[in-house]
């Protein structure tokens, strides 16, 4: 349970990081070139984790219709958080995008044959009503605003993630290998991203291969090996738990490096995602694939 435990809190730092990250690579180059090169580094690193390890790689599984499903559903959920992010802060698509609890929560009953508890019920309500007083922070004028826009993109990101988290969820449950499934995601959303650079192409420079590289890796493959791994020894309600802390680290590190504030009514509304987040969460001892 321990180790089960540490590699949880491994992928969470590590994805709590992207987040800042991202926003400060968009000070220097586009959101196109970006996406894309954290996914050609990411795939690049799949197959040579394969290498490394001595296993033969699993080219048979790209043939597989889920697995194009989910690196489309992959690709078009970042394209969201990427462009997104270029009009919000770090710290609110941090919270928009980890709201994909909820939408995993309404979409369970119908897919995954998981109840709606009344917990679970309180939950969704909450996300939407914390969601709308972040993104607008109770003015009137907040349709105008750029940062609206990107929020429904990451909140659209939220969404499309979860095509993906029910689609990995039935591939793991069926017995589908995890390293495996890191591979297919991680080399079919690669090509997948490439159009995205033609948004862009322009703002291509040596800081988008470095911060790209770096969101490839870290942020990327081994985050999701480590989640994965994690789901073997633990229930979803630790699970859940600790999931929100990916959330608090990405505000914390966006307030001490990008000099991020929210204000009074934002904070109010993060806190009724994030117990959102808690509620929707805890459904019982199951595991889930969640990312």
């Amino acid at each position: 349970m321990k180790k089960h435990k540490l590699s949880l809190a491994a992928a969470v730092l590590l994805w709590s990081t992207s987040f800042p990250a991202i926003k400060w690579a968009l000070s220097f180059t586009g959101p196109g070139p970006l996406l894309a090169t954290r996914f050609f580094v990411a795939g690049l690193g799949a197959i040579a984790l394969f290498v490394i390890l001595g296993k033969p790689l699993p080219w048979p599984i790209l043939r597989k219709k889920e697995m194009w499903l989910m690196a489309l559903s992959n690709a078009l959920g970042f394209a969201l958080q990427f462009f997104g992010q270029d009009l919000t802060t770090a710290s609110k698509a941090a919270l928009f995008i980890n709201s994909y609890v909820i939408f995993v929560a309404i979409a369970a009953p119908r897919f995954l044959r998981e109840r709606m508890t009344l917990s679970t019920g309180l939950g969704v309500a909450l996300g939407f009503l914390g969601a709308g007083v972040v993104s607008t922070g109770l003015r009137a004028s907040f349709v105008a605003q750029g940062s609206f826009w990107g929020d429904l993109m990451c909140v659209g990101a939220a969404l499309v993630y979860t095509v993906y988290i029910i689609l990995s969820k039935r591939l793991v449950d069926e017995g589908w290998d995890v390293l495996e499934i890191a591979f297919g995601t991680m080399v079919l959303t690669a090509p997948l991203t490439l159009p995205f650079v033609l948004v862009n192409p322009g703002s291509f420079n040596w800081g988008t291969a470095g911060v790209g590289a770096y969101l490839g890796i870290f942020c990327s493959l081994f985050p999701f090996i480590f989640y994965i791994y994690s789901l073997r020894g633990i229930s979803a309600t630790v699970s859940s738990v600790m999931l929100l802390g990916e959330v608090v680290l990405a505000v914390a590190w966006s307030f001490m490096f990008l000099n991020e504030r929210l204000g009074l009514a934002e904070w109010l509304g993060a806190g009724l995602v994030l117990s959102a987040i808690l509620l929707a969460g805890v459904r019982g001892k199951k595991k889930c694939l969640e990312r």
